[in-house]
């Protein structure tokens, strides 16, 4: 005997709590998100300073100051950092991205004041020791040569340079070159001209006295004078016309595809349009892209779309992994779903599972103090609305079938993708040439033909 099913519920959805801002005296601009439910605090420290804001070369200075911020104060040297970090529990963590910086650091609410003084003397007293600077480095560059053997980041470099030409937005690395030039003396002092930027902030989320916080910080953070940031000029426009990109890894069995159509800047209110078409396109296991090549023709495991958004401009990528000789009929399939997807946007019961699926992901982020406080504070580097996240699920259900058609319209009329392909050119250029020129490199970005 069957089962009865269950009688539908209606799902309650978790209140969004709002940020605020804190008055302090000094120090940096203070947001604060009260979320009592469990014993855990979220700190955020933002610097809308990335890798863009760099000069073009030597690059790397962001990501070496962001690193070496726990390697030694001008109190404590880096394995004293790792030890209270241990004795307290405090979890750390950075991220470099191309337009921000994001120190965070979570821990239980009665060691707050510990976590909070640390924090402020990692930003406000480095000392960017010579010896740790030298193991970075080194520690660095092998990793820089040895990623050039994956042809996700080969793709990927192509890809950005194709896209965004001299930009800075066509920056994925950082070049061996820049890196060892460095020292540890230029890293200090870029940070000493460039951190705190303006728009810096601290964000605090989670069970914890705002009073008690507002005093800390004001008198933890006495040396914050933010500099002023260079704003980032706008990018080309997109290619006007479609060259395929193809990187010679000799010996290769698959090739490993990655094509951009273009997109919208973070701050384009169709931005959620275009998320729920990039959902229905290749978005998981039931997008159109993934029944296609998978489900219906055998050609690969996986295939995705995604969006990158920048304050200046965005794309669109899928990417998959194919065997060589089925490269160009990937291709050809993946350009004939991104035309139907124009044709034929998701609808109906189509339009309500991307719906679903993209509200199931925010849902999720929603589970613990450590991403509500994340999600806020690249909420604000993003200089995104305040009610952005409280407003998510209401924007994705008023988003209409028309409204994706039209994004898509405007966006994929006519279709001129940037097409990037690692493998052996011998068995890929001759199925490749008749969709256009091929550019050839090999796998350390030197033109080859």
């Amino acid at each position: 005997m069957r089962p009865t099913p269950p009688e539908p519920g209606v799902l309650e959805l978790p209140s969004y709590p709002l940020l605020s801002k804190a008055d302090t005296v000094g120090g940096p601009e203070l947001f604060v998100l009260p979320h009592r439910k469990f014993p855990h605090v979220t700190l955020a420290a933002g610097f809308p300073l990335g890798r863009v804001h760099e000069p073009p070369h030597p690059r790397g200075f962001v990501d070496l100051a962001i690193e070496l911020l726990k390697e030694g104060t001008h109190r404590r040297s880096g394995r004293e950092i790792a030890e209270t970090l241990d004795r307290y529990a405090v979890q750390y963590d950075q991220e470099v991205q191309p337009e921000y910086s994001l120190l965070s650091a979570a821990c239980l609410p009665v060691h707050l004041e510990t976590a909070l003084a640390l924090l402020a003397e990692m930003i406000q007293t480095p000392a960017f020791p010579e010896s740790e600077f030298d193991i970075l480095r080194n520690r660095w560059l092998s990793l820089l040569y040895a990623q050039r053997s994956d042809p996700a980041f080969l793709a990927a470099e192509r890809i950005h340079a194709a896209y965004f030409g001299e930009h800075p937005y066509s920056r994925v690395t950082i070049p061996p070159e820049d890196l060892q030039q460095l020292t540890a003396q230029d890293v200090r002092s870029f940070y000493a001209t460039h951190f705190p930027s303006h728009g810096s902030f601290l964000l605090v989320a989670g069970d914890f006295d705002e009073d008690a916080v507002q005093t800390s910080v004001g008198r933890l953070f006495t040396d914050w004078n933010t500099r002023r940031g260079a704003e980032i000029d706008p990018p080309p426009p997109p290619p006007d016309k479609t060259v395929i990109h193809l990187v010679h890894r000799p010996g290769s069995v698959q090739a490993h595809l990655s094509l951009a159509l273009p997109g919208l800047p973070v701050l384009d209110a169709r931005r959620d349009a275009l998320r729920l078409a990039v959902q229905g396109w290749g978005g998981g296991g039931s997008a159109r892209l993934f029944l296609k090549l998978r489900e219906e023709r055998g050609l690969t495991y996986g295939v995705y779309s995604s969006q990158a958004a920048f304050s200046r401009a965005g794309y669109v990528e899928v990417t998959t992994d194919v065997h060589q000789e089925a490269a160009a009929e990937a291709v050809d399939l993946i350009l004939s779903e991104a035309e139907r997807l124009v044709s034929q946007p998701p609808q109906g019961e189509e339009l309500e599972r991307c719906r679903s699926e993209l509200a199931g992901a925010y849902l999720r982020r929603l589970e613990s103090v450590s991403n509500l406080g994340l999600l806020e504070a690249e909420r604000i580097l993003q200089r995104l609305p305040e009610d952005y996240f409280a407003t998510y699920l209401e924007r994705l259900r008023t988003t209409g079938p028309d409204d994706v058609a039209s994004v898509l319209r405007e966006l994929w009329t006519p279709l001129i993708p940037t097409i990037a392909v690692v493998g052996d050119r011998v068995v890929l250029e001759p199925q490749l040439q008749e969709m256009g020129p091929i550019v050839v490199y090999d796998t350390s970005g030197r033109r080859l033909a």
